[in-house]
C-alpha cells in the first residue's frame, strides 16, 4: 500500500515486525466512504487498533474528512467538555458526537447536519434523554 491510500488516526502506530500495519480493524474506504469519520471516532473511543485504506478521495468530500478528524481527535485529548470544529461537514459533526458519552459536546457549526439528517439534534436529544 502506498501511504496515501492508508488512514489511521490512532495514538500509536501499529506496525508488524515486518513494518507492516497491524491492526485489529481494517476497512476499505472505496466503497463507503462516508463511514471512514464515524467508524474512525469509534474506534478511537473503545481504542481499537485500526487502518482504513482506499481512502484518498477523503480530501474530496465536503471538507478534507482525513484532516478534519485527525485534527479533532487531537483536540479531544483535552477531554470534557468537547468542543469540535465542524469543518463545516455534517458527516464530521455525525461522527464527534459519539463523544457525548464522556461528556458535554459542542460544535461551531453544529447546525450543518440538516445537510443529510434535518432532525439529527431532535432525534439525538430525545436518544440522550432515553439512555
Amino acid at each position: 500500500l502506498k501511504r496515501e491510500d492508508i488512514f489511521t488516526v490512532s495514538s500509536l502506530d501499529y506496525k508488524d515486525e515486518r513494518g507492516e500495519h497491524e491492526a485489529n480493524f481494517v476497512f476499505d474506504g472505496r466503497n463507503c466512504l462516508d463511514l471512514v469519520p464515524l467508524l474512525s471516532v469509534l474506534c478511537h473511543l473503545l481504542d481499537i487498533p485500526h487502518v482504513f485504506t482506499g481512502v484518498e478521495n477523503l480530501k474530496l468530500k465536503e471538507s478534507n474528512r482525513s484532516e478534519a478528524v485527525q485534527a479533532n481527535l487531537l483536540s479531544a485529548s483535552a477531554g470534557p467538555p468537547f468542543f469540535f470544529h465542524s469543518y463545516n461537514d455534517h458527516r464530521i459533526v455525525m461522527a464527534f458526537t459519539l463523544f457525548a458519552a464522556l461528556g458535554k459536546v459542542s460544535f461551531d457549526y453544529p447546525e450543518c447536519v440538516v445537510k443529510s439528517y434535518p432532525v439529527f439534534w431532535e432525534q439525538f436529544r430525545s436518544k440522550k434523554r432515553d439512555a
